[in-house]
């Protein structure tokens, strides 16, 4: 279930005010695969920003309990009506000034561009290496923005408890026979739809990636979950992002969301 703001785009998960879960009624088989569709939509939408979202964030890398980076990444998000752009970009480390956007099409795939300063230009990523992983982290290109709810069939499962909260559980079974994670299960706040954890499964059904999110925040009525920690649990490699700032509806301009544009300083 992609977080939709980056942190819920990543963050993959943020959207909204209040309780929404009011028109959703205990979990019933005869209805699982309605309802799971109708919850789906609803975490792409309840914690939208009017205009836009600027988040200042701390990443850290580590190969079992060792640190291997640590990185300052900024991420944006600008409303555009019917779709959102995301950009995110490295701010230091090695991979300082590599820049991340990701382009929401209504009626096609979402469009994704890695731009990298030592080559001076960005190159699109392929629909087919969505789901491979972004720039050494345990997040994947997917996560980041490039998933669309028609890929999935999404269907409810019985509802659940996770760190004291109240959860829908929706499971996720990707139409595409040849995808990396074909079944995903996601755990989200039945209070503000944010995905508190999501568990990726392989084609030989094994769990094999977990993102967790938490120690969420409610600012100017948008949900942000401040930490987030993703886990290959094949390779025992974990990323950890946590919030530094938010703003929220400043008036973002569009430089940061033009393909054309990604080796533009930020302002």
């Amino acid at each position: 279930m992609q977080l939709k703001t980056i942190m819920t785009a990543l963050l993959f998960f943020v959207l909204g005010t209040g309780s929404a879960s009011a028109d959703i009624g205990p979990f019933n088989p005869e209805t699982a695969g309605k309802e799971g569709r109708i919850i789906a939509e609803k975490v792409e939408e309840f914690n939208r920003p009017e205009k836009d979202l600027s988040i200042l964030a701390s990443m850290t890398l580590l190969a079992g309990e060792r640190v291997t980076d640590t990185r300052q990444v900024a991420i944006r998000q600008k409303n555009y009506g019917a779709t959102d752009r995301y950009a995110m970009r490295f701010l230091d480390s090695i991979k300082r000034g590599t820049t991340f956007l990701t382009i929401e099409n209504e009626n096609r795939d979402n469009d994704q561009y890695l731009y990298i300063p030592a080559l001076g230009r960005a190159r699109k990523i392929a629909v087919g290496d969505s789901q491979n992983a972004f720039e050494d982290t345990d997040f994947s290109y997917e996560d980041l923005g490039g998933r669309k709810l028609d890929d999935y069939m999404h269907e409810r499962r019985s509802d659940a408890v996770f760190n004291e909260r109240e959860c829908f559980r929706v499971e996720s079974r990707a139409k595409d026979s040849s995808a990396r994670y074909p079944r995903q299960l996601s755990w989200i706040d039945k209070e503000n739809y944010l995905p508190l954890q999501v568990r990726f499964f392989g084609r030989d059904g094994r769990l094999e990636r977990v993102i967790v999110a938490g120690e969420v925040q409610k600012i100017e009525g948008i949900h942000i979950p401040f930490r987030t920690v993703a886990r290959d649990l094949r390779t025992s490699h974990t990323t950890t992002m946590e919030i530094l700032e938010v703003t929220i509806n400043t008036g973002l301009g569009n430089a940061s969301f033009d393909p054309d544009r990604m080796g533009d300083a930020w302002r």
